[in-house]
């Protein structure tokens, strides 16, 4: 099947979810008279009620969270928005995103807004709470000013750093001025690297704000490229994969954040492809200056490898998780298909990845 015809098995298909996001993000000649229908399914789905429903979940608790003293308010932060359950706000609103919902479907806009009041507070905090809130939570409230306004200042922090960095980001123990504990000192970040209580190397989760960002000024766009040619560099890939600690300005040492870190950079050996494999090389798509580079081109060949006689794929189940717990940004939560133990949901959902990727990077 060549792309066109690719377009419309997907769009033939029984599943809403896949209907709709091919509908929306794939097909070329669309039948606006479709839309309505297509919008219906898609939020009656099993898959989407059940996420649906994680939202739910924390409107409710917020309503507690809202009401806690400021000692406790960084333990109710992480039980809310950030974790491998399910039911944290960093995985729920990307898969929410994921299976087509966005701020035009009223009862997705409705759930999320009522996250807004717990965002207010964070950024009443030291600043690790909003980069944490901002960065994991960013395609489920992009355009909320304070997440924008975040990132235009961690954008500048970004660009100021490498454009001096040398990579050497690590402390000697020895010349600490600060008491840590004992298993931190193979891992101790400089200070100045550490401004506003965050990392001003690139992060994993600032993976989602440069996908959306990009688009939106011409000065993101400047910056993104520039720091995606960071991501790009071996001396940042060779850096540890956990970036290690560092001191914050509560004067406490905590974890400083994850690298963007490439499956297979260095060398490409399909035997060691990790889960969270296809979410990345779906997010790097976006980024022009990532999909020319040699890394890329070995992701797409290894994809490209799982075609079938038919010219649709089929993908190794290893990079196709959905699990009932696990971070999104891992590949815990690559479904798509309502019924994914119909023999077909394997072929749909690699193969609208497929399409998506070669879409984002213009390979078609």
């Amino acid at each position: 099947m060549n792309s066109e015809e690719i377009i419309l098995w997907l769009m033939d298909s029984d599943d809403p979810v896949i209907r709709y996001r091919t509908y929306h993000e794939l097909s070329i000649n669309k039948d606006e008279s479709l839309e309505p229908q297509l919008r219906k399914e898609l939020l009656k789905s099993s898959i989407v009620q059940k996420w649906v429903h994680k939202l739910e979940y924390t409107k409710e608790q917020i309503k507690e969270f809202l009401t806690v003293d400021d000692k406790s308010f960084m333990w109710r932060f992480w039980t809310l928005f950030h974790g491998s359950k399910n039911t944290c706000a960093e995985n729920y609103l990307y898969k929410l995103q994921q299976l087509g919902l966005d701020s035009s479907f009223t009862e997705y806009d409705n759930l999320v807004i009522k996250i807004i009041p717990a965002l207010d507070k964070a950024k009443n905090h030291p600043p690790k709470f909003l980069h944490n809130f901002a960065s994991r939570l960013f395609s489920g409230i992009g355009y909320y000013s304070h997440v924008k306004e975040y990132y235009k200042r961690r954008f500048q922090l970004l660009t100021e750093t490498i454009q001096k960095t040398d990579y050497d980001i690590y402390l000697n123990p020895e010349e600490a001025t600060f008491k840590f504990p004992s298993k931190y000192s193979h891992a101790l970040v400089k200070s100045e690297y550490i401004i506003d209580d965050q990392l001003t190397l690139p992060q994993t989760y600032d993976l989602f704000a440069f996908t959306h960002l990009r688009s939106e000024n011409d000065e993101f766009q400047i910056k993104i490229d520039k720091i995606v040619e960071t991501i790009l560099d071996e001396r940042y890939q060779q850096l540890k994969q956990g970036f290690g600690y560092g001191l914050y300005s509560n004067g406490r040492v905590y974890g400083i954040g994850y690298k963007v870190s490439l499956p297979g950079f260095f060398e490409f050996n399909p035997s060691e492809i990790t889960s969270d494999f296809l979410i990345k090389v779906f997010l790097m798509s976006h980024l022009p200056s990532v999909t020319q580079h040699k890394w890329f081109k070995q992701c797409i060949e290894y994809l490209e490898n799982h075609k079938t006689d038919q010219g649709i794929y089929k993908f190794p189940a290893k990079i196709m998780k959905e699990g009932t717990s696990g971070y999104f940004i891992k590949g815990a939560y690559m479904g798509l298909c309502q019924n994914r133990r119909l023999a077909i949901s394997k072929e749909l959902e690699s193969t609208f990845w497929m399409m998506k990727i070669k879409k984002n990077a213009r390979l078609d």
